[in-house]
């Protein structure tokens, strides 16, 4: 696994700890530290509990199925909950001894909660640590991109990844929690366990506990993205970008392996590598419902029809990401649709992928003359660079280039956009509502409530592990932000779906997208991406939503911005 990664990871958790997801929490993380008794485990076991909480907790809920059918709300109750009853035992220290008393469980509460914080007991603060796991919501691309992308190509990579960034955020808060200590050390009134102090620092918890039940903790983080003086989002990508270019440069002259299990070559018979020494290749790696390869495409085929005469051959890997991507008659309409002519070839076994050890849609690997991997770039941007790699390699082999790059400066999208949003159960996210009936046709109730990437379903659907079937009046909301909204849908051809922006007519607003009508709706063709809503300015926490004839399939959410 690249060094790169796991630098990248670790300090993407340091920059975690000043995002505003995580800023609210802070009171708690430096407050759970504080004791009377000066007892100086106490900011290493809370930001320790923490750790694993989250740790833990991403692993199960969003790696694995295990706690996929408990609806959000529950860890939200059960997470505030918690601080809320330990905010009400440090505020209210003796109105707690005789609640408790009365209720018969003194003994279990006071050692849970009020006894660990008043007295030095270490139960209330570990409670306390592990409840912010599961209302940790991340704003690090870091984070994002080891739930997306690394994790489900390679558990163990992905494991590694994710105690790094875990680590890194970890250091951060130890730091912020012993420096907090050290600070209120010298203060004595602020040790008092009946003083002002701590009673106000209860009820910021309380305060907080309540925000996190109620779900007003997203609004908080939101607003607070609109305010931000120092955007660590910004570094962290930077440092995305200088990882990859790192890993580009030692990839320097390393043998490209052979391309194996490929199928269904498209514009062109089979090709191997071994058959294609003295040439520059170009290896794509995409899939034809991905949004990021679909803006990657049109450089990718002007890079062929530039260079092809002088010694380039691109090959597109097409390596599918949902079951409809492995039917060939769709490939090749995605072909055609996107006016590719380099050959393209379906990688359904995800044998090439696996030997390139690749992780990413797109990815591009550069391989000169020799049949060495010079040069790789993963995601969309950097064209221009990736023209001068494939310049630099022609050169190599003495051929003359005299074609000027082409200036291709991107837009960064936005750090606040939008997440990528799985449907079906083996990854969906952010999901508010009933738990799912798995592979059944089941009635879902509308949540009346969302806050900032959650969703939820309404109607009669089918939810299954990829995907979703829309069944009689099936609706579904999401709580967005970003300039355009995709979703990837399939099922019955014909099927219409009518689109609706903070509950009026897409249309109407002037934010339809590509494939909706005037009316508002849009038409089932075949499985792809269809392209929902579409604005010049970014759309901040709009609600979209859908309504689904029956038989309509729907697989996953992309967004730009």
């Amino acid at each position: 696994m690249a060094l790169e990664l796991l630098l990248v990871a670790f300090v993407a958790g340091l920059l975690t700890a000043l995002a505003p997801c995580v800023l609210p929490l802070m009171p708690v993380i430096v407050g759970s530290s504080l004791s009377g008794d000066q007892n100086r485990k106490r900011p290493y076991v809370i930001v320790a509990s923490l750790a694993f909480s989250l740790f833990l907790f991403t692993f199960l809920l969003k790696v694995s199925t295990t706690f996929l059918a408990i609806p959000a709300l529950f860890w939200s109750i059960l997470s505030g909950g918690i601080i809320l009853i330990y905010g009400i035992a440090t505020l209210f220290p003796h109105l707690w001894d005789r609640l408790s008393n009365k209720l018969g469980i003194y003994a279990a509460s006071q050692r849970a909660l009020g006894k660990s914080y008043q007295k030095g007991g270490m139960s209330g603060t570990i409670l306390v640590g592990a409840a912010l796991g599961p209302v940790f919501s991340s704003c690090s691309p870091t984070y994002a991109l080891i739930l997306a992308t690394v994790l489900p190509a390679s558990m163990s990579k992905g494991t590694i990844a994710l105690l790094f960034y875990v680590l890194g955020l970890s250091v951060f808060l130890l730091g912020a929690a012993l420096l907090g200590r050290k600070l209120t050390s010298k203060l004595g009134w602020a040790l008092n366990p009946k003083g002002w102090f701590k009673r106000g620092l209860g009820a910021v918890f309380i305060l907080l506990g309540i925000l996190i039940i109620t779900g007003f903790d997203k609004k908080v983080e939101n607003a607070l993205v609109g305010h931000q003086i120092f955007d660590e989002t910004k570094i962290e990508q930077s440092l995305l970008k200088y990882g990859s270019k790192v890993v580009s440069e030692a990839s320097n002259a390393t043998p490209a392996p052979e391309l194996v299990g490929l199928t269904n070559w498209i514009n062109s018979g089979p090709l191997a590598l071994a058959h294609l020494k003295g040439k520059v290749v170009l290896i794509d790696f995409w899939t034809y419902s991905c949004i990021n390869c679909i803006h990657t495409l049109p450089h990718v085929e002007g890079y062929y029809e530039k260079y092809k005469d002088q010694g380039l051959v691109v090959i597109g890997i097409h390596s599918p990401e949902f079951a409809f991507e492995h039917i060939p008659s769709n490939v090749v309409k995605a072909v055609k649709g996107g006016h590719l002519t380099y050959p393209v070839a379906l990688d359904n076994d995800m044998a090439t992928w696996s030997t390139f050890s690749n992780m990413y849609w797109p990815a591009e690997y550069f391989i000169d003359r020799e049949g060495n991997v010079r040069h790789t770039h993963f995601g969309e941007g950097n064209y221009d660079e990736n023209e001068q790699v494939i310049q630099a390699l022609l050169r190599e082999g003495g051929t003359k280039v005299t074609q000027t790059v082409a200036s291709s400066a991107v837009t960064a999208p936005s750090a606040y956009q939008s997440p990528e949003t799985y449907l079906g159960y083996d990854r969906a996210r952010n999901y508010v509502g009933m738990p799912f009936t798995q592979d059944t046709l089941a009635a879902y109730s509308l949540a009346s409530n969302l806050s900032l990437n959650q969703w939820s379903l309404g109607g009669a659907w089918t939810v299954g592990a990829q995907d979703d079937t829309a069944g009689a009046g099936a609706k579904l909301r999401y709580d967005a932000t970003a300039k355009q909204v995709y979703l990837v849908m399939g099922g019955r051809v014909g099927g219409k779906v009518k689109i609706l922006v903070n509950g009026k007519p897409a249309a109407t607003q002037g934010l339809a997208g590509a494939d909706v009508g005037a009316d508002s709706t849009l038409t089932i063709d075949g499985a792809r991406l269809y392209r929902l809503v579409k604005s010049d300015d970014l759309l901040k926490s709009v609600v979209i939503k859908l309504q689904f004839d029956s038989g309509v399939t729907t697989n996953a959410f992309t967004f730009d911005s």
